[in-house]
């Protein structure tokens, strides 16, 4: 990486460094329909950019059965909390798999703290994204599956964005080239 490339991935991780994502507490308290669940969704992981979320993602959603269907068009902080969720982790996994370990995971947390958690680890590990991962040894299954999902997460970001910012990509040599 080229020296004005790989200071333009230190400003990335400072950046990260400064990310906030709600807590449950501060989600939204009534419900929302689609427009506005897009619009809090959107802003809450801008900073991440992982794309939009669109209306599109999210009918798919609960067309798959990964997010409950909204209740006269309005969407529960339950359903919204899924939606950031699944946002941050759909790069990394199939929606199956995240509603599998969503599952999993609530089955022995609330949903509030198991959000909680996973939103608050993620913020911490941000704050040493160019750190080598460490995956905390954790006795308990849910919190052991919430830390693997995290570092799988956080690396993948982290390694699309040094590759976004290199600045030269050289093809590979063929076998006629060497010749």
């Amino acid at each position: 990486m080229a020296m004005a490339e790989y200071q333009n991935y230190q400003e990335w991780q400072t950046a990260m460094t400064m990310v906030t994502l709600p807590a449950w507490d501060d989600l939204p308290k009534f419900d929302l329909y689609m427009d506005q669940v897009l619009e809090f969704v959107n802003d809450a992981l801008a900073p991440l950019e992982l794309g939009t979320v669109t209306a599109t993602m999210v009918n798919n959603y609960v067309k798959k059965k990964v997010v409950l269907a909204p209740n006269k068009k309005k969407y529960s902080i339950m359903q919204v909390a899924d939606i950031i969720l699944l946002t941050m982790l759909k790069s990394v996994f199939s929606l199956d798999v995240i509603r599998a370990g969503m599952n999993q995971i609530t089955m022995g947390m609330y949903p509030k703290q198991a959000y909680d958690y996973f939103t608050g680890e993620i913020m911490k590990r941000l704050k040493n994204i160019g750190e080598v991962p460490t995956v905390p040894q954790n006795d308990d299954s849910a919190l052991a599956l919430i830390d693997a999902t995290i570092e799988a997460m956080i690396s993948k970001l982290n390694a699309e964005k040094i590759l976004s910012f290199a600045s030269t990509v050289k093809a590979p040599t063929t076998i006629s080239e060497i010749k």
